[in-house]
């Protein structure tokens, strides 16, 4: 709330608004120098206006001084002392602010003004500065314009209703509304007429309700929640229930409990991010397929009137199509109906009704909308032919692509009409787009292959990626092929650079380099995705850059143990089983783990010294040793002994875990499958897949690799694929 007074008189007028009449303003007469009894008079009149002041302030005007104050009578008081009387209008707000429409939508927002002065105010004139016909102004309740105005001292406050009718053009940024009063320090006061990007936005979940068929007598209970996820406050001006047999109820918050019967609405207002639940009941009274719906009447500008369709679902078609509306956004220009264009939105259309459901067909209303794919027609002929909902199963689904062809840089918007067996009224899809200049980002990348070794590091770059019609504001890097059992994701940085396989920061999609970890042997293939300034996605022909990347064991002997446990629901994080690889010399014997002594390279052996003493080339060496639930493990061995057999094996050391959800019972063991792999001199030689071990200290001996010098012969594989229990070896 504010107070307005006009300028000094040095100042110049304000642009005249339409139909306002000139008024000519007096020049003011030089001050003289007060006299002392004058100044102990002025005092007293101050004094005497200090329950104004400090109403002034009560309403946050403790910066307007007396100033303010027009003298619009003088007079005396009984001690001989001139008083004087004032109007002084209070306008509320200071801004009208509506959210940016589309063209043909209306918004109206009220002005509040109140006379909080001691005489009154008189309004000759309200007119609009405006250089086109958006606005109109009206009294509440009452049609047409505002002629002239009275608001008496003391008086009630008075509402205006300012209506915005957008025309799909910007506003200027100089509409006002004009006031000319009769109040001297006040004179013509301007409300600005402005728009903002800040807007509501009403979305309901689930956006459809349906009930089980229920026999006479009895009921049941679906709710829908109202959110509000924009960044402005929305206010819902009616929620309006229909269809027998159905009542609805406000669930949790403020209004917590209050009803609404068929045919009955109330108003409700949600702030940003609030929510509120809305349980529907029905109690049929006869045993028949019943509908209704809740409507929803609300400021949000883009889904004004949000239906929620209602059915108790029986022998009968029902149609569900989501999303309800579809805004397309910044849409790339087109020169032509005969381009494939990229600004294409799918529909998901249900059956969720107990017989066939048929779409007979459809209509587009706004020539920028149509099909980006031609529907395949049904047997019969028919757009859309499903059958009907099955209890217990997901609702039949058929799919529907929409394009938009915007050929000029403005708003767009138009409807899809869906002809259906459900109902004589079509199905309508409201449909909002806008046309920009500009063209699909294309992904580049610096280097497209890569060939490396296993537990490699990779710099990912999409530097390369360029937009015709901007810059690329967004790189998203994907893997999207990879060997069995690596889980190694794309980063932004890693945690530890010594120890990729930790992982790290998941990857900044705002610049355009990653890093990637390379877990196991195998062939990789990743893919880039761009987007620009305005949004838009990289598409056809070029949607994604892809990065091919081939990682070959270069040691003579190179081992690989993964494994999947499916009762772990994230087995990338760091809570999860542990299984461990062992690669043990024919010098330990029988004995695995501990009891080899040197002769068993694991996690707590991880380089032992075989072979010639010293030499490193005929050591073996754990790589990688993983503790959080589905490996990758890796031993490799540049230059095995000829003539020596090693033992493959995977030790189950941790089976139980919560893995970190609350309620779980740590003692119970969990199955998980183990699978090893053996490359020589880069080739995969062995692989055994999927063994089960479910109980700690199980240990598997998968297999032995002898080595020797004939490398078409060698190394001779001997399957073992054993389980022994924890007293059946030597540890």
């Amino acid at each position: 709330m504010f107070g307005l007074h006009s300028p000094p008189a040095a100042t110049p007028a304000p642009r005249r608004a339409a139909g306002l009449p000139s008024l000519g303003a007096a020049a003011p007469s030089a001050p003289s120098a007060p006299s002392a009894p004058l100044r102990s008079r002025a005092r007293a009149w101050r004094a005497a206006l200090a329950p104004l002041a400090e109403r002034l302030a009560a309403v946050g005007l403790a910066a307007v001084g007396l100033a303010a104050v027009g003298l619009a009578a003088v007079g005396c008081d009984a001690d001989g002392v001139k008083t004087s009387q004032s109007g002084l209008l209070l306008v509320t707000p200071e801004t009208v602010t509506f959210p940016v429409l589309g063209a043909g939508q209306e918004q109206t927002r009220p002005l509040t003004l109140e006379n909080i002065g001691s005489a009154d105010v008189l309004i000759s004139a309200v007119a609009v500065e405006q250089p086109r016909a958006l606005f109109r102004v009206s009294r509440e309740g009452e049609e047409g314009g505002v002629e002239g105005l009275t608001l008496p001292a003391g008086g009630a406050p008075l509402r205006l209703m300012v209506t915005y009718a957008a025309d799909g053009q910007p506003l200027r940024g100089d509409e006002a509304l004009v006031l000319r009063t009769n109040v001297r320090s006040q004179g013509d006061l301007r409300v600005p007429l402005r728009t903002s990007d800040a807007r509501p936005e009403l979305i309901a979940s689930p956006s459809a309700l349906t009930f089980e068929s229920l026999d006479v007598g009895e009921e049941a209970v679906e709710r829908t929640t109202l959110r509000n996820v924009g960044s402005a406050p929305l206010s819902i001006s009616a929620l309006t229930l229909t269809g027998e047999f159905f009542t609805a109820t406000l669930e949790g918050g403020a209004r917590d409990g209050e009803t609404i019967a068929p045919g009955e609405s109330l108003a409700l207002a949600l702030a940003e991010s609030e929510a509120q639940v809305v349980a529907v009941r029905y109690a049929p009274l006869q045993a028949r397929v019943a509908s209704g719906a809740l409507q929803v009447v609300s400021d949000d500008p883009i889904s004004p009137n949000l239906l929620i369709p209602i059915a108790a679902r029986g022998a009968a078609p029902c149609i569900q199509v989501t999303p309800d509306f579809v805004e397309f956004g910044a849409g790339l220009l087109l020169e032509s109906r005969a381009q494939e264009t990229p600004n294409v939105r799918r529909l998901l259309v249900e059956s969720c009704g107990g017989s066939e459901l048929k779409v007979t067909r459809a209509e587009f209303e706004g020539e920028a909308f149509g099909w980006a794919e031609e529907p395949a027609l049904s047997p019969e002929g028919l757009l859309v032919q499903l059958p009907g909902a099955a209890p217990e199963s997901p609702f039949p689904t058929a799919e529907l692509a929409v394009g938009f062809w915007p050929s000029a840089e403005m708003s767009y918007g138009g409807r899809l009409k869906l002809y259906t067996n459900t109902s004589l009224e079509p199905l309508v899809v409201d449909l909002f787009g806008l046309g920009v200049a500009n063209a699909c980002p294309v992904p580049a990348a610096t280097l497209d292959r890569y060939d490396v070794a296993p537990l490699d590091v990779i710099t990912l770059d999409g530097s390369p990626s360029s937009d015709p019609g901007g810059e690329v504001r967004r790189w998203v890097w994907a893997v999207v092929e990879r060997p069995s059992g690596s889980v190694s994701r794309v980063v932004e940085s890693f945690t530890s650079p010594v120890e990729p396989a930790a992982g790290g920061e998941p990857d900044d999609e705002l610049t355009p380099r990653a890093l990637f970890f390379v877990d196991l042997a195998g062939r990789y293939t990743l893919e880039l995705r761009v987007f620009d300034n305005l949004g838009q996605e990289s598409c056809a022909p070029r949607a994604t850059a892809l990065v091919e990347v081939e990682a070959v064991p270069q040691k003579d002997l190179h081992i690989q143990l993964v494994w999947a446990t499916p009762a772990d629901p994230d087995e990338t994080d760091d809570k999860g089983t542990d299984v461990d690889l062992h690669l043990k010399h024919q010098t330990a014997g029988a004995a695995w783990g501990g009891a080899a002594g040197v002769w068993d390279c694991y996690f707590r052996n991880k380089a032992p010294d075989w072979g010639a003493v010293g030499d490193f080339l005929d050591d073996p060496s754990l790589d990688i040793d993983d503790i959080n639930g589905a490996g990758p493990e890796n031993v490799n061995l540049n230059r095995p002994e000829v003539g020596v057999t090693y033992e493959v094996g995977a030790l189950y050391f941790r089976a139980e875990s919560t893995f970190g959800e609350a309620g779980r019972d740590p003692r119970i063991e969990h199955q998980s499958y183990v699978t090893t792999r053996v490359f020589a001199r880069g080739e995969l030689v062995a692989e055994l897949v999927d063994r089960e071990l479910s109980a700690v200290n199980q240990l598997w001996h998968a297999l032995s690799v002898t080595w020797c010098a004939d490398e078409a012969r060698c190394p001779e594989i001997t399957p073992q694929d054993r389980v022994y229990e924890d007293d059946e070896y030597g540890n």
